[in-house]
């Protein structure tokens, strides 16, 4: 298996230069083939939310579309597949930051009770319960 990091990823949803955008195509076109997704890391996502958000003014309903879109390409496989869907769904319904959502799917799914926070703000979401 090979994974990409987030200036393909980037570029592959921004298609903001056409030589490295058809190279991203390019790369996903054969791992679609021939059966051999390439992994996005969920800290290949994390960065990709920042980049989207602070570099390409992406809104965060863009960026939870973008990632639903990248979950049915059949050339991508996610670190776990359903960390991404839990993610999706939580963001969705929430308006904690995305990045802290990941954080705290991702401690969900490797069967954390919560993610333990100082930030009030983030301890409102359900993954998540303030220090006091």
């Amino acid at each position: 298996m090979k994974a990409i990091d987030t200036n393909v990823l980037a570029r592959f949803l921004v298609c903001d230069d056409s030589n490295m955008t058809e190279r991203a195509r390019t790369l996903f076109e054969p791992a679609r083939d021939v059966s051999e997704p390439l992994l996005v890391s969920n800290l290949v996502l994390l960065e990709t939310f920042w980049v989207l958000r602070s570099s390409y003014d992406f809104t965060r309903a863009g960026i939870i579309d973008a990632v639903r879109n990248l979950l049915v390409l059949p050339s991508l496989t996610f670190e776990p597949h359903e960390t991404i869907n839990e993610f999706i769904h939580e963001a969705s319904s929430s308006n904690t930051g995305l990045a802290d959502i990941l954080i705290g799917v991702h401690a969900k799914v490797a069967a954390a009770e919560t993610t333990m926070t100082f930030d009030v703000k983030t301890s409102k979401c359900k993954l998540f319960t303030e220090i006091l």
